[in-house]
């Protein structure tokens, strides 16, 4: 089963002892922030997405498409009461501009109701012509429908081709989704955590805070890797910091065992 990126449930684990739990990881849809590699928390994520408003504001109404999709992401993720019909005519502008970005987010907007009222065909249209047009996100999103039969034949083996294309595109989580399915052999993949892990890694060195989550718990239980409690407590207060509130629950149990080993 796949989920969306509010989502954390899963159906299955790495391993018995090294793994997430049920509902601490999951392959999830992408939006734009998912592609951002910058080495900010999410309290300062917001703080800039503040200062930055009245920019892309501006940049969008003189037609600098990438602008209305980073200012339709403010009002959808940051803005306490969002907007969503607001978000979705920026990213509907942006996409037929023939900024692929916009098609990504503009088809998450339809899957989930947010602006409009659900529809996972047109979401899926979306998703494919930004795939084919070689943008990461879409590629990505598109896989999550693809890996969970979601009005389109399932096929697992595709979506890792296009987790694949995305990850090695820059996509930062469609390297988790993909490391999830190599940790647990799944979708014709043959199981291999040591290539999960650098997966993992790839994803959180990005500040992708599902990457960061799931790599923390191998070093918590040394699976693949020398244990390192240490290590994985400065993952999981990482992953908290980028939002996976899970991972926070996780940074304050080792906390004192971290306190210990001094």
């Amino acid at each position: 089963m796949v989920v969306d990126a509010s989502s954390t449930a899963v159906t299955a684990t790495a391993s018995a002892s090294a793994a997430p739990s049920a509902s601490t990881a999951s392959t999830t849809d992408a939006g734009p922030g998912d592609a951002a590699s910058r080495d900010k928390t999410l309290a300062e994520l917001k703080a800039a997405a503040d200062a930055e408003r009245a920019k892309f504001d501006k940049e969008c109404k003189a037609n600098k498409l990438s602008s209305c999709v980073e200012l339709g992401y403010i009002i959808e993720t940051y803005d306490e009461v969002p907007d969503f019909p607001a978000a979705l005519a920026l990213y509907q502008k942006a996409c037929k501009g023939g900024h692929m970005p916009g098609c990504a987010q503009e088809g998450l907007m339809h899957k989930y109701g947010r602006g409009a009222a659900p529809d996972k065909t047109k979401a899926l249209a979306l998703f494919k012509k930004g795939c084919d047009a070689n943008d990461p996100l879409s590629c990505s999103n598109l896989a999550v429908m693809l890996a969970d039969g979601d009005h389109i034949d399932k096929d697992e083996r595709r979506a890792v081709v296009l987790w694949t294309k995305a990850c090695d595109g820059g996509l930062a989580l469609a390297c988790t989704n993909l490391g999830y399915e190599t940790a647990i052999g799944r979708s014709g993949i043959t199981k291999d955590v040591p290539r999960a892990i650098e997966l993992y890694k790839k994803a959180c060195d990005k500040n992708e805070q599902h990457g960061c989550n799931l790599l923390a718990f191998y070093y918590e239980h040394g699976e693949s890797v020398p244990q390192d409690k240490l290590e994985a407590f400065r993952l999981f207060a990482k992953a908290c910091r980028l939002g996976e509130t899970k991972a926070c629950a996780k940074e304050q149990e080792l906390r004192s065992a971290v306190s210990a080993t001094k």
